[in-house]
């Protein structure tokens, strides 16, 4: 019980500014892997090629770059994205931002 007790003193502890901040970078993260699951479905949905086959190495690389792609995407491109989910996300938690913004 006791660190239940000291992670709730700490989500005391958060300003709104804080929760504001965490809320946002959730909402980023949370898009970008939204993006990335569709830009993988879209690379899948091309035909491959099947005289050379796609090593491992190359897959890898694949991913890592979806992954930088989906994170610039979610910062900068596809802003709406991320804006409808911290949107949906900051009515979801209003009731414990104004208990911390009125202490």
């Amino acid at each position: 019980m006791d660190g239940i007790d000291s992670i709730n003193g700490l989500r005391e502890l958060l300003t709104y500014k804080d929760k504001k901040a965490a809320l946002k970078k959730a909402s980023e993260d949370f898009a970008a892997i939204f993006i990335n699951m569709m830009l993988k479905e879209m690379k899948d949905s091309l035909p491959g090629n099947s005289l050379i086959k796609e090593s491992n190495g190359q897959k890898i690389f694949n991913d890592m770059l979806y992954q930088d792609y989906s994170s610039l995407l979610a910062k900068n491109g596809m802003r709406s994205i991320t804006d409808s989910i911290y949107n949906s996300l900051k009515r979801g938690i209003s009731i414990d931002t104004e208990k911390v913004k009125n202490k």
